[in-house]
């Protein structure tokens, strides 16, 4: 069996045209000038280059990135969640990208850790919410959930490493849902009405981050919520992080900047990111596998980087002014880092 990402044009192909009221609605609009797409450093993030295309109808540079995932067991390959394009992958550590599933605005996908041969990809079709997965690897494609009732986008996927068969999403609509069959069908299990930007799952520990109005906690599977308690006014929460080997360490990045709790969310400490006061919304937030004490965080177009857990920042600018949406760091080369742009 190949160890790369198979990459064929994809069975179902889904040709539609958004128009920019869909897109606003989506919350898929980019920000700034220069190059999407992404880009990727072998030097723990000191310099960047871009990755680039292997066909000619695919421009990386206009690739309005949501989300990357590496596959954990065979870092060469990832994949990139596109909201103008559709669903990329690369096999070669990120230099040379390919489209897998074109057409429809994509927030988030991952390779199941479980079964390599199945990848999930969620969005909007039509402005209506989906999934897709194939359990081929990416020959061919099926519609495993749709959203009927109303404008709305899958916005997050997740997954419980604890459990082969059991994954969550959540709706920009707020509704978090739930698949205890390998993504085949799916159930409604709460509906927060804010929009879930992403969600983490450790066993039956479950975190829900609503765009305004905060983290939800479920410590049962998803059967009952909490909402967990803040220290300051934050007016928009972007990005969550989670070490499913240290449960009770989460990340939030926010419009004040980037907080951390070490009990679950009963404290939480603003590490001392040296950003401006007029621009300080922190978009991004990740951990180094390889190297715990080093966090990565960003602000726009530039990575702060920590070797000593947050004490002590330093800054890197990519070289694009667009925002960077999701950062990415290979499991097995604790200097490989992926920075995704919209």
């Amino acid at each position: 069996m190949s160890t790369n990402i198979r990459i064929k044009t994809a069975v179902l192909i889904l040709p539609v045209i958004f128009t920019a009221q869909a897109c606003d609605l989506l919350g898929s609009g980019s920000s700034g000038s220069g190059s999407q797409g992404v880009f990727y450093s072998v030097d723990g993030a000191d310099s960047w280059q871009i990755g680039l295309s292997k066909e000619e109808n695919l421009d990386m540079n206009r690739l309005m990135i949501s989300r990357l995932f590496i596959e954990g067991s065979k870092p060469q390959n990832i994949v990139a969640a596109s909201s103008n394009t559709g669903l990329a992958v690369s096999d070669s550590h990120g230099e040379k990208w390919q489209l897998l599933l074109p057409g429809f605005l994509a927030h988030d996908a991952f390779i199941n850790p479980f079964n390599d041969q199945e990848i999930f990809v969620a969005g909007a079709r039509d402005r209506l919410a989906v999934i897709y997965k194939s359990a081929d690897r990416g020959a061919s494609w099926l519609q495993v959930y749709n959203e009927p009732l109303g404008k709305a986008v899958v916005t997050t996927l997740a997954f419980d490493r604890s459990s082969p068969k059991t994954m969550f999403a959540g709706l920009s609509s707020g509704t978090v849902l739930k698949s205890s069959d390998s993504g085949d069908t799916w159930n409604s299990l709460a509906d927060f009405d804010d929009r879930i930007v992403d969600m983490v799952v450790a066993q039956s520990l479950i975190y829900a981050l609503g765009q305004q109005s905060g983290l939800q906690r479920s410590t049962d599977g998803g059967m009952s919520w909490t909402k967990v308690a803040f220290s300051e006014s934050v007016t928009a929460f972007n990005d969550l992080y989670m070490d499913p080997s240290v449960l009770g360490t989460l990340y939030v990045a926010t419009s004040l900047g980037l907080y951390r709790t070490e009990d679950m969310g009963v404290t939480w400490n603003k590490l001392p990111i040296p950003a401006t006061p007029e621009v300080r919304d922190v978009t991004s937030v990740a951990v180094n596998p390889g190297k715990k004490n080093q966090i990565f965080a960003a602000i726009r177009s530039t990575i702060y980087r920590s070797d000593d857990n947050g004490a002590n920042w330093r800054t890197i600018q990519l070289p694009s002014n667009r925002t960077i949406a999701s950062i990415v760091i290979d499991p097995f080369e604790p200097n490989r880092i992926y920075a995704g742009l919209k």
